[in-house]
């Protein structure tokens, strides 16, 4: 698709001032090095040229032709007009990190339009730590080369990018055939969470808020989202609790857009995504009005919670037309995230089907979130909501769809049991996604711990050799099967992203898997007794090994809160699990004597009564407002708002129950 706008210069002059002077670029003939002139008599060949030479309020007309430099515009406010001719100017930034550059609050006020901006290595445009800019009707296309095609994690920075920006205007530009289309964040603080996800931190770090994205074309953009809103900073939010002064993006307003085919390569993207990936993010107030979205990799519209102590709440998706949508890969396998599938949906979520509006979160309930008079068509489902409040979900239509409205339940009300020999016990709402039991996998080696993808959509079995059963979209990513170990492994725990996973051996030996990095063990060093357990922080870049006698070891950023080493204990310790904010954790006996540290609550134990089997692990609510216990029987015991669903205490089982987690 392309798009065709008229070419407009926005240039105004406040009555009864001078107006302010105004250079001329050309590629021929050469430069006079002064303002005034025409396209015939240029002051400049290069755009740059007149970017050093002009001053705050000056205006840069830009001439027919194509210019081979990337622009860069700071400390200065200036109207760069690329359409100075019938025909636009091209700049073609080759070779250049961006096609053109706003950085830093001198630019406030600048106006940029008119161009064809194409092949950067990075962005196209990039505005940065500024307000008040206008970037409209350009046409964008072709850049990103440096990351395309998309082979890691981070944001390629897609053809249009607001990083840090404030009350400003992407208007009327077409993006196309960029790595994704226009993305609006807040930056990545020094030292926050931030720096490990995306490889670093950035310049320009700060609220992104009260911009306004509207009538552009965004499409073809197959290797991200088409118009995307993250929060990359984890100040904005601390603790779930909004901090709109240090990062943030809410409160704007993207609306009149045509969002089609973008995301539809390398794992995926939806037309319009609103998300916060890791704790103390947040995208949130923002309002989605009058968009036509379709051919998206991923859900039209779309919101994602990854992990707790964020806010997604309060969007607004209204009066938007929306087509089939979550349509898959084109090119199964082109993306280093590419399950090889063309299959429809957001694995992420366990939507398994093309969907027109996703509102999803792994942990903390959504609310505030208002989906009303929007239109959809052709999907399968066309709301999909998980955790999240539905008060403000009405007077939408619906044709040719086969689910108008589905809402997963909420998590916490529901757990499962692993057993020795494979075995999977499913309670309340958490889901069954298979078993291991009779395979090879646990024919040699029994089952001693259960981990689930964040999502709860899937979940890994590690057997004592260090094979590994894998479940659902858990991936299989590696294992110690066939390798010799110093001791048999007794634990497993994944990265917050569900792209990695670390098993713990009775040695402390530590094995990473996917993206789960090497940070420490106790491999070689003497332990007074074995360790038994293993738990990540929720950022991914630490964890806790527990022992036996109670003792406790940090690594990365898992700070060490206390140990029951060398305490008396009625019963050994078999279990660790952490708190949501990483501030604390539990540590659980055989007798179901339960020992909280840092910010963990007690919540209540079976310490000092009698158990039919031994308790084998314990697992915590998301709120960190409870936990359950699970006994050798599988006997299930919940405390504080750990609700009981089930168990199968008294009931025969093949092999003793090993360990239970609690999907998010």
């Amino acid at each position: 698709m392309v798009g065709t706008f008229s070419w407009m210069a926005i240039v105004a002059t406040p009555a009864g001032a001078n107006p302010d002077p105004t250079w001329y670029v050309a590629p021929s003939p050469a430069g006079t090095s002064s303002s005034g002139g025409n396209c015939a008599a240029p002051g400049f060949n290069t755009i740059m040229g007149a970017v050093n030479a002009a001053a705050t309020g000056d205006t840069i007309e830009v001439c027919q032709g194509t210019y081979a430099e990337g622009v860069t515009v700071s400390g200065k406010a200036l109207n760069i007009n690329g359409s100075a001719s019938a025909t636009p100017a091209t700049i073609n930034a080759a070779g250049k990190a961006e096609g053109v550059v706003f950085s830093g609050a001198g630019t406030s006020g600048s106006v940029l339009q008119g161009f064809a901006i194409q092949n950067a290595n990075g962005e196209g445009v990039l505005v940065q730590g500024t307000s008040d800019v206008t970037v409209t009707n350009n046409v964008v296309s072709g850049n990103d080369l440096s990351c395309i095609p998309q082979t890691g994690p981070n944001d390629c920075g897609e053809g249009i990018h607001l990083e840090s920006v404030t009350n400003s205007t992407v208007s009327r530009n077409t993006s196309e055939d960029n790595s994704g289309g226009v993305l609006l964040d807040d930056g990545v603080p020094p030292g926050s969470i931030g720096v490990g996800a995306f490889g670093g931190s950035t310049t320009y770090y700060g609220p992104t808020s009260g911009n306004l994205v509207e009538n552009n074309i965004v499409v073809n953009n197959v290797w991200d989202c088409g118009i995307t809103m993250p929060s990359h900073n984890s100040l904005a939010a601390p603790g779930g609790t909004p901090n709109p002064s240090a990062g943030g993006v809410f409160d704007n307003t993207v609306e009149g857009n045509v969002s089609e085919n973008n995301g539809t390569e390398g794992g995926g993207g939806s037309g319009i995504l609103m998300a916060a990936p890791f704790p103390g993010t947040a995208s949130y107030s923002n309002v989605i009005e009058g968009n036509t979205v379709s051919g998206n990799g991923q859900a039209g519209i779309t919101i994602h919670s990854h992990a707790p102590a964020q806010d997604v709440n309060g969007n607004q998706i209204t009066a938007n037309t929306v087509g089939q949508n979550a349509v898959g890969e084109t090119s199964p396998g082109a993306g280093v995230f590419s399950t090889g599938s063309t299959s429809a949906g957001d694995s992420d979520a366990g939507d398994p089907a093309t969907t027109g509006i996703l509102v999803f979160s792994s942990v903390d309930h959504v609310t505030g979130t208002t989906i009303q008079g929007n239109t959809i068509s052709g999907d399968y489902y066309g709301i999909w909501t998980s955790n999240v409040d539905t008060s403000a979900v009405s007077a939408n239509t619906f044709t040719t769809v086969n689910v108008d409205a589905f809402a997963v339940p909420a998590p916490g009300s529901g757990y499962l049991l692993a057993a020795a020999d494979g075995g999977t016990f499913a309670f309340g709402t958490a889901p069954f996604w298979g078993s291991a039991a009779g395979s090879a996998t646990t024919a040699s080696s029994p089952v001693v711990a259960m981990a689930e993808t964040p999502d709860g959509g899937g979940y890994w079995m590690a057997t004592a050799d260090g094979s590994i059963a894998n479940f659902g979209d858990a991936a299989a990513l590696g294992s110690m099967s066939g390798k010799k170990l110093n001791a048999p492994v007794v634990g497993i725990a994944a990265t917050p992203d569900g792209h990695g996973y670390w098993l713990v051996a009775a040695d402390g030996g530590v094995f990473g898997f996917g993206d789960a990095g090497y940070l420490g063990s106790m491999s070689g060093k003497k332990l007074n007794a074995p360790v038994v357990g293993i738990a990540a922080t929720t950022d991914g870049a630490g964890y806790w090994l527990v022992a036996a006698d109670g003792g406790v070891f940090g690594f990365g950023d898992a700070g060490y809160h206390g140990s029951m080493s060398g305490k008396k204990l009625n019963g050994p310790v078999v279990g660790i699990a952490a708190t949501s904010d990483n501030a604390g954790y539990w540590l659980v006996a055989a007798d179901g004597g339960v020992f909280g540290f840092g910010d963990a609550g007690y919540h209540g134990s079976t310490g000092g009564k009698t158990l039919n089997k031994p308790v084998v692990g314990i697992a915590a609510t998301s709120d960190n407002g409870g936990y359950w216990l699970v006994a050798a029987d599988g006997g299930v015991f919940g405390y504080g708002d750990a609700g009981y669903h089930g168990s199968t205490g008294g009931k025969t089982l093949n092999k003793p129950v090993v360990g239970l987690v609690a999907p998010a």
